[in-house]
This record gives structure tokens, C-alpha cells and sequence, in this order.
């Protein structure tokens, strides 16, 4: 927060001033787009002639509406967030879809856009707000023939959910008469404070900025704002002062232009005091304006809430002046058609408002003029006439008889006009369609359009939907490309930790402050040629098959599936998930063994069946020198015996045998060991000097081949 001096105070109020004075707000368009009758000049109907209103600002809007919408909400991105390099793809597409399901999803998406896009077509330029928004829910919950236990249950998760509640009307408990306990039952109120993201379409009548800004974004702009009527209760939650609230001037009254947009020829608003101040209404001014506030010598961004007739500065409830710096301007604006170096724009209905003047005048003579063909004019002498000559002829009834008296009746009726006023009137819609590109060829209107070359009415409607695409571009790098980067900006700063959404066809957790600061951004439009992209989706699915079995490595899953992706979204289906799986989240498939080689397998065969035979003379041998040092010893066992040798002698004798066994042993399986390498390397050679022959038996390659390729 930071105070204003009172000359800057007067600034600002003078800021605001001077930008509502300058704001031009297509009143008159509006009305010919509700095709109300003239309120004054030459075009104010006559009573008991033709009122016609033509309704050519109405019919040229309603047109350019339906195709700019169909471009805009044909595709499932409007809008998709550039990634800055290969490790940013996964993040930038996760904020495209987060800012997307803000738009569309926790705000009434379709409702904003058709409602930001028509105004921009009826009164050239059209502004949307967003940013936070703290809002008080309330709950009324009625509870009957409850448990001491299930209302202890019912508080318990009340105080969970962080509600404030007021009991409203309780019934039952304790019975005072007979001391049993009833049945429990209460009305309760809820209240929570929680907030909210909002985007919401405000009234050009309401929005104000500096008259001669020059350019459509309002980036920099001096000073612009939202002026609206509020109810002191209102401004009261908001936390505004009693007494700043008593200094506002109180309302000054609908302006004309919110007049015309409530008020028709048919229908009138009107609202009866009630007596409770908090319904009183004031004009409250919610302005940003770059001034000086803190003396540096350089103009800050502030936001400043003024009220009444004078932009009084409001205070809040602590004292403190309602002011404070900000980041940014929190409006967007489009226009369909960019005026260089002027901010306001213009508007198909704009281009028409002649055409529809013109076109009524001529109607409405064409209508008097059948009127009066329909009722011709009696001549008759009046001397040879009856008495109820005159009288029969002022009773139209149809049937009744004429008592002429002899007189000769002629009825006289005026010269048609049609013949005069039709040309007339298809110049004025050839002139309304080269001008909107509206053409009647679009709507599907034109009888005698089977009776045209087809390419020339194809020529004719490429024409209107070019127009029509120019708009929507102009609208896509504009405003609608300032306020989808602003919700980015706004999440990133915002106090909303974690969002789900779903990514894949699998809902995850996001949390926007770990985002970076983007600038650039695609806006996708020009949708509405489906079948061009399914023709070129189709042309690369014929490509990547022919790849593919050629072995070529331009190709992979990966390509194939988002082929398939990108050729469902131009049916209008979001994802591939549910009917392929994405090679990109499936685990990696083991590596393919490789055939092994015949020859190979032959000498592997081989060498088992050496190796099994080396074991069975090893195990035979080894067998066989064990059996030698048994005999051995039991023979020198009973020769000693017999020479009658000592103890320690015969195990002396029988230690140096075994060792001298053992070793016989070791040599023979070294041998043994020998002879199998030997046949596994002679085996493994056989292989190779076959293969060599093998190659060598080929022809040579001629050198001028090999230089050539």
C-alpha cells in the first residue's frame, strides 16, 4: 500500500475523466444490430406507412460469427506454448494443457469467447478481465433425525473443511418432559472464502482508456479501467471504508449506452428502492495508471479504486489509501479489423449500416406500394351514384355488394414500383457481401447457385472465408494471444500450489510456480480445413509404410503413433490413448538374439562329444591309479609284516607311494587337458579355413565399382 498526494490524486481523477469522455462505444450499432426502430432523422417510421427495420447488421454479425467461431473451437488447443529447446517439450506442452483447462474447463469457456467475439463484431472492439477473485461460497445444509454420535460425526467434518458455520434452527435433544433423547435435527449455514481464478466478458460501455492510445494491446497505455455500478454491501466485503464510501458522490445513473443494451422497444427495467443501504449502488472505477507515486522520477504501474461523480480515492478499512503497484493491465482487447495507429477498430456492422438504411427505405416503399396495389382507389361520377354508393364502398368486408345507382366504378391503383426497388435492393447485398464477405453462397441461401459454375462459386466463398480467417487471425495475435499469456503469467504468480490435469489419458499434478517466464506462443487457427490435413496426414501414413518395409530408419513407432494422434484430432478426437499404445511410455523391448551360425553349431558339437570322451578316460585313468595304490599298499603292507619292519617305517614307505601315485595322477590329467584343447582349436580352424575358402572362391570386385560408388 502506499499513499497518493492530493495533486496526484487530482491527476488520476482528471485521468479518468478525460478517458470516459473519449471512449467511443458503438451505440447506434448496437441498435441496428437488434434492428430497433429509428429513434430520429428521416428513417422514423410514419405512422400508418411501412416500419420496416432492415436487419443486415444482425444477419452480416451472425455470419462472420459462426465461421470465426468454427475456427477457433474446431481445434482441442487453441493456443500451444513453444518449448525453448528439447528438454523443455514435456513442460511446455503440460502449461499448454493447464492454461487450457483454466480457460475451458474451470471457467465457462465457450460462453467468454462467443461473448468477447460478437461485441468485437457489433462495436469494434471487445475486452475480456481476469485474475484472482476471493469469493465467500455459501452452504445452507438442513439435517434431521440425527445421533448424538452422527452429529458429532457431521461437526467433526465441518471444522475439517475449514467451514465458518452458524447454526440457523435446531430441533430435539433432551426431552424436558419425559428426559429421553429425541431425534437431532438443525439448519446450518456454511460459509468458506476461497480463491478463484476468473476470465469474464466486460461491457465496452463499462471499459474506459486514454482516447487517442494507439495501438489494440493495452500494454503501456496511460491509464485505462472497468467503471461499474456496486452495491455498498458489496464494497463493504472488499474491504473499502465506511467513510470513503460516504465521501463517493452515490450513483450517477445507467449511461446511454448500458440504457440501450438493457432497455428495448418492447421491454423496460426499472428497480424500487428498498430502503436497505447495502443495496444502494455508487459507480466504482477500478483504474491502472502509470504514475510517479513514490517521487524517483519514474511512473509505476498502479492500481488505484476511485468512486462517485468525483473519482474519489477510497480507503480501506485499515486507513490506508486504496492504491497499490502492480505487475500488469489484467485486460485484454480484439478488434476484427486493426485501424493503423488507433486503438479502436472496426466492425462488420460498422460496414453495413449504410446498406441497412438504405435497404430500409427501399422496403418500406415497396411494401406501401403493394399495400396500395392491394387496396385500389374507387373513381366513380358522383352525380350518377345512389345514395349508398359512397357508404358500400367504405365497407371492405370481402362479399359485400356495391349499390351503385348506376354510376360506373373504376378502381384506380398506383404505378408498381417493384420492378424499381428489387435491382436496387440486390445491388445494396452484392455491396453488403464485398465489403463483409458474408456471402449468401456461405449460408447456403442462394436457389439459383446449382444453375452456377462450380468453380466460380467456389472462387466466391474462398473470397468470404479468407475475410472471415483474416478476422480470427487478427483476433488470435491480439487479444486472445495477450490474455492466454496473462493467465500463464497470473498461475505462475498466483497462489494456486497444484493442479491436476490430464496429460496422455493420465491425470497428473502440476504446480505452476516451478514454471518459467514464456513470451512465445502459437494460436491455433484456421482449423475449419480438415480435409487438407487428413489429405497431407494421409500422404505421410503412405510415406511411413513404404519406409518402414524398406527397413528404413527415418521411421519408428514413435512417428507412426503421432501420425495417427494428429490425423484423430481432425475428427475431432483428443487422443490416440485409448485405441494405441504410445511407444513413448512403453518399456524397451529386449534385443533379438541372432541366428547362430550352422558350422558354428556343427564344431560346438563336436568339441562336446571330445570333451565327454576326455572325461570318461580321465574318470577311467583316475580309477585306475587309485585301484595301483590300493594293491600297492596292501602289498607292501604284508612284505613288511613279513620283514618285520617298524611301525613308523611302513607309514613313512606308504606316504612316499601316495605321493608318488598322486603325481602319476596329476600328469595324466594334464595330458588329458592337453589333448582336449587340441581338438577344440583343430575343430575351430576346420570352421575358419572353410569360410576363407569360401570367400575366396568369389569373384573380386572390378576397381572401377568401388571408385564409382
Amino acid at each position: 500500500m502506499m499513499a497518493l498526494s492530493d495533486e496526484l490524486k487530482s491527476t488520476i481523477s482528471d485521468l479518468i475523466t478525460n478517458a470516459q469522455s473519449g471512449t467511443d462505444i458503438g451505440t447506434e450499432l448496437f441498435d441496428r444490430y437488434m434492428a430497433e426502430p429509428y429513434a430520429e432523422g428521416p428513417l422514423v417510421a410514419v405512422k400508418g406507412r411501412s416500419s420496416f427495420v432492415s436487419s443486415d447488421v444482425s444477419d452480416v454479425v451472425e455470419s462472420v460469427f459462426t465461421e470465426v467461431m468454427d475456427v477457433f473451437t474446431s481445434t482441442n488447443s487453441m493456443v500451444d506454448f513453444d518449448p525453448v529447446g528439447e528438454e523443455d517439450e514435456a513442460a511446455s506442452k503440460q502449461e499448454t494443457a493447464v492454461v487450457n483447462h483454466i480457460f475451458w474447463e474451470k471457467n465457462p469457456g465457450f460462453e467468454i469467447l462467443s461473448t468477447w467475439v460478437k461485441e468485437a463484431l457489433i462495436q469494434k472492439n471487445a475486452y475480456v478481465r481476469r485474475g484472482w477473485v476471493e469469493k465467500e461460497r455459501i452452504e445452507i445444509e438442513e439435517y434431521e433425525d440425527l445421533t448424538p454420535d452422527e452429529l458429532i460425526v457431521i461437526s467433526q467434518e465441518l471444522d475439517a473443511q475449514d467451514y465458518e458455520y452458524k447454526v440457523l434452527e435446531k430441533s430435539g435433544g433432551i426431552n424436558e418432559e419425559t428426559g429421553e433423547l429425541d431425534p437431532i435435527g438443525f439448519k446450518v449455514r456454511c460459509a468458506k472464502k476461497d480463491k478463484r481464478y476468473v476470465i469474464e466478458a466486460i461491457p465496452n460501455e463499462e471499459f474506459f482508456c486514454t482516447p487517442r492510445w494507439g495501438k489494440i494491446t493495452l500494454e503501456g497505455v496511460p491509464v485505462c479501467g472497468h467503471a461499474r455500478h456496486m452495491k455498498r454491501g458489496e464494497l463493504k466485503a472488499m474491504g473499502f471504508s465506511d467513510e470513503s464510501l460516504d465521501r463517493a458522490s452515490g450513483d450517477e445513473g445507467d449511461t446511454e449506452e448500458k440504457t440501450n443494451r438493457n432497455v428495448t422497444e418492447t421491454t423496460t427495467e426499472g428497480e424500487e428502492a428498498t430502503g436497505d443501504e447495502s443495496m444502494a449502488e455508487i459507480m466504482v472505477y477500478e483504474t491502472y495508471v502509470y504514475a510517479d507515486a513514490d517521487g524517483d522520477g519514474i511512473a509505476e504501474l498502479l492500481k488505484v479504486w476511485a468512486a462517485g461523480s468525483n473519482n474519489t480515492v477510497l480507503d480501506w478499512e485499515d486507513g490506508s489509501e486504496a492504491v497499490e503497484e502492480v505487475s500488469g493491465i489484467p485486460f485484454s482487447a480484439i478488434t476484427p479489423y486493426l485501424v493503423p495507429h488507433r486503438h479502436l477498430g472496426r466492425a462488420p456492422a460498422e460496414m453495413v449500416t449504410d446498406v441497412a438504411a438504405g435497404k430500409t427505405v427501399l422496403m418500406r416503399h415497396t411494401l406501401d406500394n403493394l399495400y396500395a396495389t392491394g387496396f385500389p382507389r374507387p373513381h366513380y361520377d358522383e352525380n350518377q351514384a345512389g345514395s349508398d354508393t359512397f357508404s358500400d364502398l367504405q365497407n371492405v368486408s370481402p362479399g359485400t355488394p356495391v349499390r351503385t345507382g348506376g354510376a360506373m366504378i373504376e378502381w384506380v391503383s398506383p404505378p408498381s414500383v417493384v420492378g424499381s426497388t428489387l435491382p436496387l435492393i440486390e445491388m445494396f447485398d452484392s455491396l453488403k457481401e464485398n465489403r463483409t464477405g458474408a456471402t449468401r453462397y456461405n449460408q447456403g441461401l442462394d436457389a439459383e447457385s446449382l444453375n452456377k459454375t462450380a468453380s466460380g462459386v467456389n472462387q466466391i466463398m474462398n473470397a468470404g472465408q479468407k475475410k472471415n480467417k483474416m478476422i480470427a487471425r487478427t483476433m488470435a495475435e491480439t487479444g486472445i494471444r495477450d490474455l492466454f499469456l496473462g493467465i500463464h503469467a497470473d498461475l505462475r504468480r498466483g497462489p494456486m500450489k497444484e493442479i491436476a490435469v490430464k496429460l496422455l489419458g493420465e491425470w497428473v499434478s502440476v504446480n505452476p510456480r516451478t514454471w518459467k517466464h514464456r513470451t512465445d506462443m502459437t494460436v491455433n487457427i484456421g482449423q475449419d480445413d480438415r480435409d487438407e490435413l487428413r489429405q497431407g496426414y494421409m500422404l505421410f501414413g503412405n510415406l511411413q509404410r513404404e519406409l518402414a518395409q524398406a527397413g528404413s530408419r527415418m521411421v519408428d513407432d514413435a512417428k507412426i503413433y503421432e501420425t495417427a494422434e494428429r490425423m484423430g484430432k481432425t475428427f475431432g478426437i483428443k487422443s490416440a490413448a485409448p485405441f494405441l499404445n504410445d511407444p513413448r511410455l512403453m518399456p524397451p523391448e529386449a534385443p533379438a538374439q541372432q541366428a547362430p551360425d550352422p558350422a558354428l553349431i556343427i564344431a560346438k558339437a563336436q568339441i562336446d562329444n571330445m570333451n565327454a570322451e576326455t572325461a570318461r578316460r580321465d574318470k577311467e585313468a583316475t580309477a585306475k591309479i587309485e585301484l595301483e595304490r590300493v594293491k600297492a599298499e596292501r602289498d607292501f603292507f604284508i612284505k613288511s609284516k613279513m620283514a618285520g619292519l617298524k611301525d613308523d617305517e611302513i607309514a613313512a614307505k606308504i606316504t612316499e607311494d601316495a605321493e608318488r601315485l598322486e603325481l602319476d595322477r596329476h600328469k595324466a590329467v594334464m595330458k588329458d587337458d592337453f589333448d582336449r584343447d587340441k581338438l577344440e582349436v583343430d575343430a575351430l580352424t576346420g570352421v575358419l579355413r572353410e569360410k576363407t575358402a569360401v570367400v575366396n572362391s568369389e569373384p573380386p570386385i572390378p576397381y572401377s565399382e568401388v571408385t564409382d560408388g
